[in-house]
C-alpha cells in the first residue's frame, strides 16, 4: 500500500505533488506549537523547511514539556524522503528570505522576535502567511493572503449534478426519444433510470404548454405517469428517486453568474499586471479567461457536462448507455475547452497549464472559488487600533503575544486558564488547525478558514471572523 494512500483519497496525486514540492518558512521558538506543526507537515510529505528560531528564550516557560529532544533529527524517521530543515537566526530573516521559493510562511513567534519580523518587510510578502498563538486554554489562527487565492477543488459537502434534460444535445435527445414508455410493461418501466422519467415529464409538460416548476414536475409524476403510464409504479425505486430529485430536471446555471463575476475580477488591470508568487493562481486566471471564451463560442448551452453520473436505480444496460452518452459529450467538451486554453496562452504569451489541471478545472467548474486578500495587514491586525471589533479572547491573546498585557482585556478570563503559559493539548490542537490550513493553501483544495479562528478551551468553542 502506498505510504500516503489515505491522504491521497483527500487531495489526490496532484495535491500530494504540490505538497512534496513546497517550501515552508517557519518563524518561532522551539515550542509545542512549532514542534507539532512541523511534525504534522512532515507526515503529509513536506520535506523542505526554513526555520527562523527565536533568538531570546528569556520569556519561555521552563515548565513546558517538549516531546522532541532534537527537533531536526527526530523528524527524519517520520519521512521516507530526505528532510531539509534549515535553521537560521531571526535577525537573518530578510537576507535569507530574499529570492527564496517560499510557498507559505508560518508565524509562531511573539514579543521581540515578532517585532523583528514585522520591521523587516512582512507587509511586502506575496506568499500566504498563517499566524498562530496559544496561551493556556486559548488560542487563535489567522490566515493572511497577499494575493488572490484560487480554489479549483473546493470539495463541497454535496455535489449537485447537471443532466441538461431541459436542453439536451442530439445524442441524449435521441436516446431519450427511443424509449417509448407508453409501450413498456411495468417491469421494464421499473428499470428505467429516474432521469428518463424526468425527461418524459418535461416533454409532457411542454406538449401541454404548462409552466414548468419543481412542484409541477412532482404533480405530473403522480397525475400523469402513475395514472396513465404505470399504474403500479408508485412503489418503484426509480419513481421514488424521480420525486426526490425532481429539482434536477431543470438545469441550475446560477454558477455561471459566479464564474462571470470571477472572470471580471481577473480582468482587473492590477491583476493582469500582477507578478504572481504562486503559479497555480496565475494558471487559474488563465483558465477562467479561457472558460469565458469557450462559453461565448458555445452559447453557454450544456457545454460543461460532467462525465460522472451518480448512482441510480436502473438496469445495467440503460445505465451504461446513459453513462457512455455523458462521457462522450464530456470528452468532446473538454477538447474544445483545451483549445480555448491554448488560444488564451498563445495570445497572451503565457505558459500552458498542465493537462491534469485543465481537466480538474473543467470537472470542478461549478465550485471554483477565489479568496480575495483582506485589506488588513498583519501589523494592522496586531495593532491596538484594529482591535475594536475583536472578541475579548482575541484581544487578550494579541496583547500577550505583543508582550503588552492589558489588564482590561485580561479581566474577563480565569487566571489559571489564561496563565498556564503553553498548554500541550491546546497547542497541539492549534498546530493541527495550522497544518490543515497550510495543506489547503498549498494544494488549493478545500476552503480555508474565514480569516481568523479563535479557540476557547474553557467552553470548547471555536469562532471565525473577518477583520
Amino acid at each position: 500500500m502506498n505510504r500516503y494512500d489515505r491522504q491521497l483519497r483527500l487531495w489526490g496525486k496532484e495535491g500530494q505533488l504540490l505538497l512534496t514540492q513546497s517550501h515552508v518558512c517557519i518563524v518561532g521558538p522551539e515550542s509545542v506549537l512549532l514542534q507539532e506543526t512541523i511534525k504534522n507537515l512532515v507526515l503529509v510529505g513536506i520535506t523542505s523547511f526554513y526555520w527562523f528560531n527565536e533568538l531570546s528564550t528569556e520569556n519561555r516557560d521552563s515548565t513546558t514539556n517538549l516531546f522532541y529532544d532534537n527537533l531536526i533529527e527526530d523528524m527524519r524517521p517520520l519521512s521516507p524522503n530526505e528532510i531539509s530543515i534549515v535553521k537560521q537566526s531571526i535577525h537573518d530573516w530578510d537576507s535569507v528570505m530574499r529570492n527564496k521559493p517560499i510557498s507559505l510562511m508560518l508565524l509562531l513567534c511573539e514579543g521581540q522576535d515578532l517585532d523583528i519580523v514585522l520591521r523587516q518587510g512582512l507587509a511586502q510578502l506575496q506568499f500566504p502567511v498563517i499566524m498562530s498563538y496559544s496561551r493556556g486554554l486559548y488560542g487563535y489562527v489567522h490566515v493572511k493572503l497577499n494575493e488572490p487565492h484560487f480554489i479549483i477543488e473546493s470539495r463541497p459537502d454535496y455535489e449537485i449534478p447537471s443532466f441538461y434534460l431541459d436542453n439536451p444535445w442530439s445524442e441524449l435527445s435521441q436516446y431519450m426519444e427511443s424509449i417509448e414508455i407508453e409501450s413498456l410493461d411495468e417491469y421494464s418501466l421499473a428499470q428505467l433510470p429516474y432521469i428518463v422519467l424526468l425527461y418524459k415529464v418535461l416533454q409532457h409538460l411542454k406538449s401541454m404548454n404548462e409552466t414548468i416548476s419543481n412542484k409541477m414536475i412532482k404533480d405530473t409524476l403522480q397525475d400523469w405517469y402513475i395514472k396513465e403510464i404505470n399504474l403500479k409504479g408508485q412503489y418503484d425505486l426509480n419513481f421514488d428517486e424521480a420525486r426526490r430529485y425532481s429539482h434536477l430536471a431543470i438545469t441550475n446555471i446560477n454558477f455561471l453568474l459566479k464564474l462571470n463575476e470571477l472572470n471580471e475580477y481577473c480582468q482587473n488591470k492590477s491583476l493582469k499586471e500582477h507578478k504572481w508568487n504562486d503559479p497555480y493562481n496565475e494558471f487559474a486566471t488563465t483558465l477562467l479567461q479561457a472558460l469565458s471564451i469557450y462559453l461565448q463560442e458555445n452559447n453557454g448551452n450544456n457545454v460543461l457536462v460532467d462525465e460522472n453520473l451518480p448512482d441510480m436505480e436502473s438496469s445495467t444496460k440503460h445505465f451504461r448507455t446513459l453513462q457512455k452518452i455523458y462521457q462522450e459529450r464530456a470528452k468532446t467538451s473538454l477538447m474544445k475547452f483545451k483549445g480555448a486554453v491554448s488560444q488564451v496562452c498563445v495570445s497572451n504569451h503565457k505558459v500552458l497549464p498542465d493537462n491534469n489541471l485543465i481537466a480538474s478545472f473543467y470537472q470542478n467548474v461549478k465550485n471554483i472559488r477565489c479568496i480575495k486578500p483582506s485589506s488588513c495587514t498583519i501589523p494592522e491586525f496586531l495593532s491596538n487600533q484594529s482591535q475594536k471589533d475583536y472578541t475579548p479572547i482575541l484581544k487578550a491573546l494579541i496583547s500577550l503575544q505583543n508582550n503588552t498585557p492589558n489588564p482590561m482585556s485580561l479581566s474577563h478570563f480565569n487566571d489559571k486558564a489564561l496563565n498556564l503559559a503553553e498548554n500541550y493539548p491546546t497547542s497541539s490542537l492549534l498546530a493541527g488547525l495550522v497544518s490543515e490550513e497550510a495543506i489547503k493553501l498549498i494544494t488549493h483544495q478545500y476552503v480555508p478558514i474565514d480569516n481568523t479562528l479563535t479557540y476557547d478551551g474553557m467552553n470548547n468553542e471555536m469562532v471565525t471572523g473577518t477583520f
